[in-house]
């Protein structure tokens, strides 16, 4: 989602190469399936019904403030 909100490029290149190496042939095949599949989720979650309507405001903006932490379920430690 992130890559198509700014209009740019999306490199999808190395999900096919872990494919490749973990299943063949097989898992490359597998590949689009499992993008379209997180990219339903994602929409779903975010509200977008069609690709296009994916805009930088559809993604969750983090803050670098660090006086402002993280909610609990994303905090990395």
């Amino acid at each position: 989602m992130k890559g198509l909100s700014n209009s740019g490029g999306v490199l999808l290149g190395r999900a096919f190469v872990y494919a490749l190496a973990a299943a063949g042939e097989q898992g490359v095949a597998h590949v689009p399936d499992l993008i379209a599949s997180e990219m339903k989720v994602a929409m779903t979650l975010t509200g977008a019904r069609a690709v296009g309507a994916i805009s930088r405001e559809s993604l969750v903006k983090r803050s670098t403030n660090p006086a402002i932490p993280l909610p609990a379920a994303t905090a990395h430690y």
